[in-house]
């Protein structure tokens, strides 16, 4: 089969050829002028390729109970806690649970928590504004009598072998951590508010001064310049950096006891954070919060202008967390990815992308213009309307051989840039999108509504046909690939085919058990394995003719996969409708593929990926891989990703249990009663970064049972309990990771013995055999009146 192009055909051209120099020489040179003229308009309308953080707020909707957040503290178990005036917070990312209650040790004394600490022993120590400090361990809270319990606890530490210090408004306390016994030292009013650590020296500052903790007591340390009284204090981990009275900022270099100036007259509400990891942060009501550096220079914090912040702290996964005055609690998580927008259309689309072979990319935005990133950074914009006609392009493709650079577009063109010169080869204008390729061979291959085959271009490189395969005439194609066994595949909306030839010698449909047709995406690896991408349907896995296929439903994080893209280490990325998945391990056990993701929550805005284009993604060769989404371009760096590539598994926890409503303690085995039933257990996991990913299941142990899929859902209702020992089991994994350890539930419901059925078969042995005997010893009884009654009768004659 043949299709003939509309234009000029090969001969004519080669006619001509003389006649028309002088005019080609002119177009090319109109072509070159309108070139230049768009690069300087491009200049107006660039590209900007930005790493945005991730900004999240919490607030009263996702259950904090006030506005404002006091402190914040990060437990080695992962749950994040915070103090506020509504009591003490617990957040395991999803959920936000708040301890108010101190009847039955179910909650500090007061709401009014100012101040978190966790020890070595895992006990977290919660100080209060009116109620002195509390202790929580094992899932109870105990009230100290530190002070009375009755006074105002700013904040609690400890120094090198774990003695405990607690500073409150009357007195500095020095605490045993075995007996919790206190020697006091007494100050002035909030005298020492605050603390700062450098190493195994910790200072304390207030309205009475500066002053370093030993063993021995508090020894007063000289201010500098005249100044009297500490408003605010926080250590980097080798500098003290402290607020006057009169708001100036200092900083104290302990290792060397030298003050110097950093800046006068910060605002009356200045607050200074240290995040606990070695960072500074200054904030107020007018410049919001600021990164505070070493020499005193200040870099503002992307999206916290407007926040006035109290309390910070950056968790292991580089989150950074503010507690501000009356705006909730907010997350600035930093993006693990770029984004690629125009500066002129940022809602342009993203539609293909194609390595330019220096570590460069060729791509298109929306139906605007081609762009050229080189691996320098600088950019450039090429003008098609000019040549072709249009700028809405489908597909491209770079032959390295020549250095052409294929185009196909929307309307039904084929265009080349070569050396610069863009010119339009061939056009079906009563067709729909050209999509092109190259195999192996050195044959190009087209694509559109009408036909697919491979191109003949005449001896001067003018179109001369293309020969079409009949059997996918009008099939949708979205990849063209070299196959391993020879020969090409062909992938779009019927399924995928290898092309031997112009015979299809292979096919994969929903003839060969593959659930859906509209495929998008194909890979062959080196084994031979073939991974196929579709629309709806999942990953489809294919080897050596066995077809696994995998979806939403057993573990893929996308039904969606419009795009494949093999990593330098084997690993498959794939782009779909909700993010980027990064499959781990190609050999897929029983419990699904193990893979990792990119979201919104990862700085994906949106997470909607294009996949109708030819291609929609593309390794650039230096180490990043490129993929078009529904508004611009995401851009990837897999080596900067390597830690985040160690799947994390979420520690999961049972946080209640009630029988008959009767609350049960989770941190011991519980007996229950004869008559228990409607048994109700909450648990969670603990993942602040990705809590919509966490998917959970369980199961009741006699000795060995099957694991019940729960999904999200984070509580079970077991209206029967079973009699015996029972041991409750819950699991949590990020979708596609590993299952974490199970958090259990020790449960004991003995069977009162009238529920052994084998006391029933005894006692109904029993009473047949005593019936047996009774009936036995009435009948003999009968016999026996029945002989006396004849001997007492008197002789008859009959008897005679």
């Amino acid at each position: 089969m043949r299709s003939q192009a509309c234009g000029i055909p090969a001969a004519k051209i080669a006619a001509r050829w003389f006649a028309r120099a002088a005019a080609l020489l002119a177009c090319v040179f109109a072509l070159s002028s309108a070139a230049a003229a768009d690069g300087v308009r491009a200049v107006n309308e660039s590209l900007e390729l930005r790493t945005p953080g991730s900004l999240r707020r919490y607030g009263y909707e996702e259950g904090l109970p006030q506005a404002s957040v006091n402190t914040i503290l990060r437990t080695r178990d992962g749950f994040l806690w915070l103090g506020t005036f509504g009591g003490l917070v617990r957040f395991d990312g999803r959920e936000f649970r708040t301890f108010r209650s101190a009847n039955d040790g179910e909650g500090p004394a007061s709401r009014r928590v100012l101040s978190l600490f966790e020890d070595e022993r895992r006990r977290l120590w919660i100080g209060t504004e009116d109620a002195g400090i509390n202790v929580y361990e094992n899932g109870r809270f105990r009230h100290l009598p530190i002070c009375g319990g009755t006074c105002t606890v700013n904040s609690t530490f400890s120094m090198q072998g774990g003695d405990l210090w607690v500073l409150t408004a009357n007195k500095v306390f020095h605490l045993d951590p075995d007996t919790l016994e206190a020697t006091g030292y007494g100050t002035a009013y909030n005298g020492y508010a605050y603390h700062a650590q450098i190493g195994a020296r910790a200072f304390v500052g207030g309205v009475a001064g500066f002053a370093r903790l030993s063993a021995a007591g508090v020894e007063i340390m000289p201010l500098p310049d005249g100044h009297k009284q500490i408003r605010m204090m926080a250590a980097d981990g080798a500098v003290v950096w402290t607020v006057f009275e009169d708001g100036a900022l200092y900083r104290y270099d302990a290792a060397n006891d030298r003050w110097t100036s950093v800046r006068d007259r910060l605002p009356p509400e200045t607050h200074l954070m240290s995040d606990r990891s070695g960072g500074i942060y200054i904030s107020d009501e007018t410049s919001g919060v600021r990164h505070l550096a070493r020499d005193g220079g200040e870099s503002p914090i992307e999206g916290a202008a407007r926040l006035h912040a109290g309390a910070a702290w950056v968790d292991d996964d580089g989150a950074l967390w503010l507690g501000t005055t009356g705006k909730g609690l907010w997350r600035l998580r930093p993006s693990r990815l770029s984004l690629l927008r125009s500066t002129t259309g940022p809602d342009s689309p993203g539609r293909v992308v194609i390595a330019d072979g220096a570590g460069g990319v060729w791509l298109v935005l929306g139906c605007a213009r081609l762009w050229h990133l080189n691996a320098d950074g600088s950019r450039a914009a090429w003008p098609l309307t000019a040549a072709i006609g249009e700028d809405c392009v489908h597909s491209l493709l770079r032959d390295e051989a020549s250095g052409t650079l294929w185009l196909g577009t929307t309307g039904g063109s084929l265009a080349r840039i070569v050396d610069g010169r863009t010119e339009r080869v061939a056009g079906w204008p009563q067709s729909s999108q050209v999509g092109v390729w190259k195999a192996k061979d050195g044959r190009l291959w087209l694509a559109n509504g009408h036909f697919v085959g491979r191109l003949r271009l005449s001896g001067e490189g003018a179109f001369a046909e293309v020969e079409a395969i009949a059997e996918l005439a009008g099939m949708d194609v979205k990849k063209i690939v070299d196959a391993r066994a020879g020969g090409v595949w062909v992938v779009g909306d019927r399924g995928a085919f290898r092309v031997v030839g112009d015979a299809v010698v292979e096919r994969w449909t929903s003839a060969q058990g593959i659930r859906g047709r509209y495929f998008r995406a194909l890979y062959e690896d080196a084994d031979g394995v073939l991974w196929i991408g579709t629309y709806g349907s999942g990953l489809v896995r294919i080897e050596r003719g066995v077809v696994r296929q995998y979806t939403e439903a057993n573990g893929l994080f996308d039904d969606t996969v419009s795009c494949i893209l093999p990593n330098a280490d084997g690993r498959l990325w794939m782009a779909g409708n909700r993010g980027i998945s990064l499959l781990l391990d190609r050999h897929i056990g029983a419990d699904g593929p193990d893979v990792l993701t990119l979201t919104a929550s990862d700085g994906l805005d949106p997470s909607e990926f294009n996949g109708g284009t030819a291609p929609p993604c593309a390794d650039d060769g230096a180490g990043h891989l490129w993929f078009a989404m529904m508004v611009g371009f995401a851009r990837v760096d897999p080596m900067a990703l390597r830690g985040w590539a160690a799947s994390y598994t979420p520690p999961v926890y049972i946080d209640h249990a009630a029988v008959s409503q009767q609350s049960l303690d989770v941190h011991a085995p519980a007996d229950l009663g004869v008559n228990a039933s409607n048994l109700e257990i909450r648990y969670g996991a603990i993942d602040l970064l990705n809590p919509d990913k966490v998917r959970y299941r369980y199961r009741v142990d006699h000795g060995e049972s099957d694991w019940i899929d729960a999904g999200s859902n984070r509580s079970v209702l077991l209206p029967v309990v079973p009699w015996g020992r029972l041991v409750f089991e819950v699991q949590a994994r990020e979708l596609g990771g590993a299952w974490s350890p199970s958090a259990t539930l020790h449960l004991n419901r003995p069977r009162p013995w009238y529920k052994y059925h084998w006391i029933w078969l005894a006692a109904s042995l029993a009473s047949l055999l005593t019936l047996l005997w009774i009936t036995r010893e009435r009948r003999v009884s009968d016999r026996d009146d029945a002989l006396l009654a004849r001997l007492r009768r008197p002789e008859t004659e009959s008897d005679r």
